[in-house]
């Protein structure tokens, strides 16, 4: 039987993830889908906008095979730990064949090359990100500035084509601080040690 772990908060529930269910299933070829869900409360620590029983049973009713709640530790905290929890949770159970996310960026091979300089980062990027902070720049977007500074002008597609994120990534303005785009990062970065 071949799995597929969704990460999901399902705030609320709505045809969009009905159809990441959908979809899921079918670019997998999974047999079921094991969905990992915050609780009663989500990413920056507010409260769900309906209880999580409900959200789960709609889950369930959608296709989902089982919703198992991602500790409130994890689910109200930082991308990386939201990333980091939810990975590890689907890797525990042993029986996850691949993870599906949603990104706002929908190109994996620039996720791909995001995750793996945030994994790196090299020394280049650590001194824009520093001088962006020293601006006073909130971390966030000190981050989104210095990946842009550090991708605009160099060959970073293994294409060799110039990579411009400012125009490959709608709405670039808030690309790396939108938390569902900083959360397919993140949960790139913790599959990419750990081979899933």
């Amino acid at each position: 039987m071949k799995i597929v772990g969704l990460i999901t908060e399902y705030n609320p529930f709505h045809n969009g993830h009905l159809y990441h269910i959908k979809e899921s299933l079918r670019v997998t070829g999974a047999d079921a889908a094991v969905v990992v869900m915050s609780g009663d409360y989500v990413q920056r620590g507010t409260p769900a906008i309906m209880p999580k029983r409900i959200r789960a049973e709609m889950a369930l009713m959608c296709g989902a095979g089982a919703v198992f709640e991602l500790p409130v530790c994890y689910a109200t905290g930082s991308a990386e730990l939201f990333a980091l929890g939810s990975v590890s949770l689907l890797e525990s159970l042993g029986i996850v064949d691949s993870i599906c996310f949603g990104s706002e960026c929908n190109d994996l091979p620039i996720l791909e090359q995001l995750a793996e300089l945030l994994l790196e980062e090299p020394e280049a990027y650590q001194i824009l990100l520093k001088d962006y902070l020293k601006q006073g720049m909130s971390f966030p977007r000190a981050r989104q500035e210095a990946i842009l500074s550090y991708t605009e002008d160099i060959y970073f597609l293994p294409t060799a084509v110039s990579l411009n994120l400012r125009s490959q990534i709608p709405g670039h303005d808030m690309s790396f601080h939108m938390p569902l785009h900083v959360l397919s990062v993140r949960i790139l970065h913790q599959e990419l040690p750990n081979g899933l």
